[in-house]
């Protein structure tokens, strides 16, 4: 069972403490995942999508060789995300004012 107690002095604690935190957070994250990938599945979408429109959200206007970095995918990957949320007008691309071929993504 995990105690979710904190330890009297978390500059030192135990390995005991040290790995009940590591099972809260995976139990939460477990959790968390289940709801995301309920709604997305709903929508014909998955988790890729859901980390682009992460990075999008979080940077809007930003270019994709940035979201590339972030993502550390291939560009090929993130063409098939774009499209389908594109099309489901989730994401927008706009032509960037830099570069001809740049394309900024909101």
């Amino acid at each position: 069972m995990i105690d979710p107690k904190p330890a009297v002095n978390p500059l030192y604690l135990s390995e005991e403490a040290l790995f009940q935190g590591i099972d809260l957070l995976f139990f939460a994250y477990r959790d968390f995942e289940r709801e995301v990938d309920e709604l997305l599945e709903s929508r014909g979408l998955g988790r890729a999508h859901y980390r682009a429109m992460h990075v999008i959200g979080r940077f809007p206007g930003g270019p994709v060789s940035d979201a590339l970095s972030l993502l550390k995918i291939r560009k090929q990957s993130l063409g098939r995300v774009l499209t389908t949320l594109t099309e489901h007008a989730l994401v927008e691309q706009r032509r960037g004012t830099r570069a001809g071929r740049q394309k900024l993504l909101y």
